[in-house]
């Protein structure tokens, strides 16, 4: 790996990739987890669903382009971490600790696993995965992990809007119509939201080419809108929210407090009684599908769920063993959906490592978000504040979606380990103090990189 030197304002030294390098890991990290997930027919299917036989057979024999996938992941993970990077790994701070005991915990698990080879392939994909993640970690800066994630969901949206307007499916002002790509609508409003969250974090920082990331960001608004996520459109609001919160100055927040409820005055004079039933559908982003009420169907599976996890709840069925073959066939035929997870990271993990797991999962989540925006306040590094939007996110939308579950491989899992990792097991080469740590492992020094305050 080529590599070239650069000199903190503190003095010590960091290693970091060369360009070329960099782009040919981001392209490899992106293709890998398309090759693993991708679906050309995603927009042709009926409901966007999968049958019930499709789930079992994938859950049994697996899917030979997922271990293909996952086994480039490690290997490029494996000979990232033999290579020198600008980071040293270690425990760094509680968070470090919190990650390495839940996932002790969840190895555990197979000693109490209701399918103990589901487990142990689970765990295997798991491990590929932490290994990818810690060499991202070990090798590039944050400003780095936001380019490759802005950099992997514009491809994939790209990828997604080419293949429907090939399959003819394309048809936004259809009635009940959602964009999905190469994905699940669900997943694909992830990506898109992940693409608005990090083209609004770069443009902030870019100089000549801002217009270009912030209109990739509006672009990516816009597509979070056309799939029909209502948990995406809103967990990406609310993470939006956060990271302006951060990153603007007092005086910016009034005058967008006065703006936004002037606006919002002007439009209760103006639409009146009309407002509130075209409210109703905003929120529903124009879905007649389902009612809201029971969450797309969810709240029948949940009590079922939560019927399992009452007689294991401390362990839980072990790591990825819960929705077994036979236990998908039931509930599934209960519910009279497919059901492939159980539509919930928060739920996934009582199901799978009880009690004991969801206690430490959301201990990560909470610590690993304080830890970023503490990160944010030494370095004045506003790609941290992205790390906690992210975080922020992901806890938001695994109330509804199974996006992050630690037990479905995928790039949201390996994005939440590289970001937790970042947080949590790197530190500056040489660097010994925390303030010398957050200017080394920063995009630049501190006094280059300090955004302006509006």
């Amino acid at each position: 790996m080529k590599e070239i030197s650069a000199i903190s304002s503190s003095g010590s030294c960091s290693v970091l990739p060369s360009l070329s390098v960099r782009w040919i890991t981001f392209v490899l990290l992106a293709g890998a987890f398309f090759f693993a997930n991708y679906d050309l027919a995603s927009s042709l299917k009926a409901q966007f669903g999968v049958e019930t036989e499709g789930i079992i057979d994938a859950t049994q024999a697996g899917s030979l382009q997922r271990r293909v996938a996952f086994s480039l992941v490690g290997l490029l993970g494996a000979f990232g971490l033999m290579r020198r990077g600008q980071n040293v790994l270690g425990i760094n701070g509680v968070l470090g600790w919190l990650v390495l005991i839940l996932l002790v915990w969840a190895s555990l698990s197979i000693s109490w696993s209701d399918d103990v080879a589901l487990t142990f392939r689970r765990l295997v994909a798991l491990l590929m995965l932490c290994l990818g993640a810690l060499a991202v970690s070990k090798h590039f800066s944050p400003r780095d992990i936001i380019l490759w994630v802005f950099f992997t969901t514009t491809a994939y949206l790209l990828v997604g809007f080419a293949c429907e307007i090939f399959l003819g499916t394309f048809r936004p002002f259809t009635p009940s119509y959602r964009f999905a790509g190469t994905f699940h609508p669900n997943n694909q409003g992830m990506y898109c939201s992940l693409l608005l969250l990090t083209g609004t974090a770069i443009a902030r920082t870019a100089k000549r080419t801002s217009w270009l990331f912030l209109a990739c960001a509006l672009v990516g608004f816009g597509f979070v809108v056309l799939t029909g996520s209502r948990s995406a459109f809103a967990s990406s609001i609310a993470a939006l929210l956060v990271y302006w919160t951060l990153v603007l100055s007092r005086y910016a927040k009034a005058a967008w407090l006065v703006i936004i409820s002037m606006a919002v005055c002007f439009l209760l004079l103006l639409a009146g009684d009309d407002l509130f039933p075209t409210l109703e559908q905003g929120v529903l982003l124009g879905r007649t599908d389902s009612e809201v009420s029971t969450f797309t169907g969810r709240l029948p599976l949940w009590v079922e769920c939560l019927d399992y996890a009452a007689k294991r709840p401390l362990q839980g069925y072990g790591y990825g063993s819960f929705f077994s073959p036979s236990r998908v066939a039931a509930i599934s035929s209960t519910e009279g959906w497919g059901i492939p997870d159980a539509h919930s990271i928060y739920l996934g993990t009582i199901l799978a490592l009880g009690l004991v797991g969801l206690i430490f999962l959301v201990l990560v989540l909470i610590v690993g978000i304080y830890r970023a925006i503490e990160k944010h306040k030494v370095s004045a590094d506003p790609f941290y504040t992205c790390f906690a939007a992210i975080l922020v996110y992901f806890a938001l939308e695994g109330v509804l979606e199974s996006t992050i579950a630690l037990d479905k491989a995928g790039f949201p899992l390996f994005l939440f380990m590289v970001v937790i990792a970042k947080l949590g097991f790197t530190r500056c080469f040489g660097n010994t103090n925390i303030d010398q740590q957050q200017t080394c492992c920063g995009s630049v020094p501190v006094e280059k990189h300090r955004p302006r305050r509006e």
